[in-house]
């Protein structure tokens, strides 16, 4: 099966981009977005306790947007998503949409991605092993190693067995990644701004 990386041109012209409000810019710091389920340190930023509130760059609006408050769909993806046997999306994240200060008919939502639990009992082997071999990561989940978050390994989870369509990993918590079937999905039901930012993902072999 083949994946892909969704790696979008922020602030790009062609099509408008969400951004949020400077006075909706509120979190609570005590809690965050996501941990890590093995050694609980956090992959993720602080909670945004809202207003879900964002103004857009244009009036050419897609079907999906990304920006500062990453990735947004209309009603249309939402609903073929949900009528789809994808899987991936656990939540939507009602957003309000603006532009120049009037806020659009239109409903927009943020996906709440699942992670991927493939590496999950290798990782709780890994650390195991640690306690005689320091040069391995604090986390093999993560990869808390003292460096931050990075693509090494992420191959383990590109495989011909089918967790979730589209998902996060723990070592590169930020970015969003998708199968075959999702591509197919967009494609087939010929969403604008996202088709591009597919990159496909070149498997190394061992």
């Amino acid at each position: 099966m083949n994946y892909y990386r969704i790696n979008p041109k922020l602030f790009d012209s062609k099509w408008a981009y969400p951004e949020i409000y400077a006075n909706c810019l509120n979190y609570d710091h005590n809690v965050k977005e996501e941990y890590c389920p093995l050694c609980k340190r956090p992959v993720l930023g602080s909670k945004w306790l809202g207003p879900y509130n964002v103004y857009l760059s244009s009036k050419k609006i897609p079907n999906v947007l990304f920006g500062t408050c990453g990735m947004i769909f209309d009603m249309k993806f939402k609903n073929a998503f949900l009528n789809s046997n994808l899987k991936g999306i656990y939540n939507f994240q009602e957003y309000n949409v603006f532009y120049k200060g009037k806020q659009l008919e239109d409903t927009f939502f943020h996906p709440l991605i699942e992670f991927s639990k493939k590496k999950f009992e290798f990782s709780i082997e890994q650390n195991e092993k640690r306690q005689n071999n320091k040069s391995l990561p604090k986390c093999s989940l993560c990869r808390n190693s003292g460096r931050g978050a990075y693509d090494d390994g992420i191959n383990f989870y590109f495989d011909e067995n089918r967790e979730y369509d589209i998902f996060r990993i723990y070592e590169n918590p930020s970015q969003i990644y998708c199968n075959q079937e999702f591509y197919d999905f967009c494609l087939q039901n010929n969403f604008t701004n996202i088709i591009e930012h597919f990159e496909r993902i070149v498997i190394n072999q061992h």
